[in-house]
């Protein structure tokens, strides 16, 4: 027999190995609570300076070619499944049940800036003159609500960067689906979202608190109606009048605005944050600043370029010269626009609830050395007056440090820097101040009266240069003060510690 062998190669059988490392969650939420976004224009300004380009760092066109071909060099070189994984966003992950609770956001915006624009950037300023214009104060909105749906997925496999991917788009899309709450919640339309919500709130009210009430016996029904029909009413005729309270403010700020005039804004602000408490104090104050919008625009006419001249000379006076023409318009009907803001929010303050809080004790005084000292009545007293004041004025950095209750209707406050008389006004409803004068005005050391002028002190000061017609003349007055205390006792203790405080600053 013949044989014949035949030796074929002999090859390693083929194995093939994969490995894979999957990450697995079983359970992952995220809750995030309620929360509140508020904005200004401060704040718009100070992250565009941040983001700005500086033009010394732009590079020519060469450079930049050169650095872009070296970047898709290197992503040719990459391997590709390194490539594939890196643009996947990491390995895959499992997620069994991924949620994210709800969002509910407040947003807030308000178009005041404090930011000097002769320091910024010619971008900057451009927006900054924007902001500043009678545009972008229309622009105020105030406790827009965003209602941003859960996101939600169950038995998911993807890797971190396809998930990032998924919940940045969802919240995108529920941001652009409640845009609308942004615009309706426009001051200058009257928030009509805000008067939808309340009327929505008055009428579950008319219906649910009867409901409730004939549940529990016919008493408790009429109980409900009643409750149900005022919460309605009051929810109703509060939403429509506030909305017209928000109408008029945002006019009366945009003419404001209009005038140029940076120390007449910011009274005018000082002045619409504190609203009438009823509605005799809104027609009041609202009679006034009609009266003081139309006194200004005439008066500014010459007042504006003499304070120009003062201050800054030629180029000051025919800024004055502007200043005084557009107020001449401008201001009367601010004034005009501040009357119906202030006869609105009076009849407005009848419809918001009472909720019977009062305030027990003032506030605690503390001194400027921060450190916490047992409560004195007295002081926060002091301070509590002297707050209501400064609010309206110019004294936002004098520190409390004596006063004497004059009367009912009168008080004598020593700050550190200042003394000033305090009268209360009736028919606005608020404490004015009726002179000051500061430490360095007093031409000597206060006296004590005699006995037939009755308890108190008397002293003589200059008037200060910067307010009143003293400012035109170079020739100062001089004034004569009498303070009248209710006792001897009271006029000693208060000598002491004018005298006292007269003495630290000399």
């Amino acid at each position: 027999l013949l044989s014949h062998s035949h030796s074929l190669p002999l090859f390693p059988p083929l194995s093939l190995s994969l490995s894979l490392i999957i990450l697995s969650h079983r359970y992952v939420k995220l809750l995030i609570q309620e929360f509140h976004v508020q904005l200004d224009a401060d704040f718009l300004l100070s992250f565009m300076s941040f983001l700005k380009i500086d033009e010394e760092s732009i590079v020519d066109a060469e450079k930049v070619e050169k650095e872009w071909l070296e970047m898709d060099l290197k992503v040719s070189r990459t391997a590709l499944d390194d490539r594939n994984s890196n643009d996947e966003g990491g390995p895959p992950v499992f997620f069994d049940e991924f949620h994210l609770s709800p969002l509910k956001v407040h947003m807030s915006f308000s178009p005041e800036t404090h930011i000097d624009t002769t320091q910024i950037s010619v971008t900057e300023d451009t927006l900054a003159l924007y902001l500043k214009s009678f545009g972008l104060s229309l622009a105020k909105f105030d406790d827009a609500v965003l209602k941003l749906a859960y996101y939600d997925a169950t038995g998911q496999l993807c890797t971190m960067g396809q998930l990032q991917d998924r919940v940045t788009k969802h919240y995108i899309h529920q941001t652009l689906t409640q845009l609308y709450a942004v615009v309706f919640g426009l001051d200058i339309i009257g928030n009509p979202y805000s008067v939808a919500q309340n009327i929505k709130a008055g009428t579950k009210d008319l219906f649910y608190e009867p409901y409730m009430g004939i549940v529990q016996g016919p008493r408790e029904f009429a109980e409900g109606l009643v409750i149900g029909v005022n919460s309605f009413l009051r929810h109703s005729v509060g939403g429509v009048v506030g909305a017209a309270s928000k109408i008029s403010r945002s006019i009366g700020k945009g003419i404001a605005k209009l005038t140029f005039d940076e120390e007449y804004q910011k009274s005018r602000n000082r002045r619409m944050t504190q609203k009438p408490s009823h509605i005799g104090e809104g027609l009041a104050r609202g009679g006034k600043s009609l009266l003081d919008g139309l006194w200004h625009g005439v008066t500014g006419v010459v007042v504006k370029p003499v304070e120009g001249a003062i201050d800054e000379g030629v180029g000051g006076f025919f800024k004055g010269v502007g200043k005084g023409l557009v107020g001449v318009v401008a201001r009367p009907l601010g004034g005009l626009t501040d009357m119906v803001s202030y006869t609105i929010d009076g009849i407005h303050h009848h419809t918001l609830a009472d909720d019977g809080v009062s305030v027990l004790r003032y506030p605690r005084f503390i001194q400027p050395d921060k450190i916490l000292r047992p409560f004195n009545y007295r002081q926060a007293e002091g301070k509590h007056y002297l707050n209501q004041v400064v609010r309206s004025n110019h004294w936002q950095g004098d520190e409390y440090y004596y006063h004497q209750c004059l009367s009912s209707k009168s008080i004598f406050i020593l700050t550190d820097q200042r003394c000033m008389r305090l009268n209360y006004d009736d028919v606005l409803n608020h404490w004015k101040v009726e002179w000051s004068h500061v430490y360095l005005d007093i031409e000597k050391i206060p006296e004590i009266l005699d006995g037939g002028q009755g308890p108190g002190i008397t002293f003589s000061a200059y008037m200060d240069p910067n307010r009143g017609a003293s400012k035109f003349f170079k020739n100062r007055r001089k004034k004569t003060r009498l303070i009248i205390t209710p006792s001897q006792e009271e006029t000693k203790w208060l000598y002491l510690e004018f005298v006292k405080r007269l003495e630290q600053l000399h």
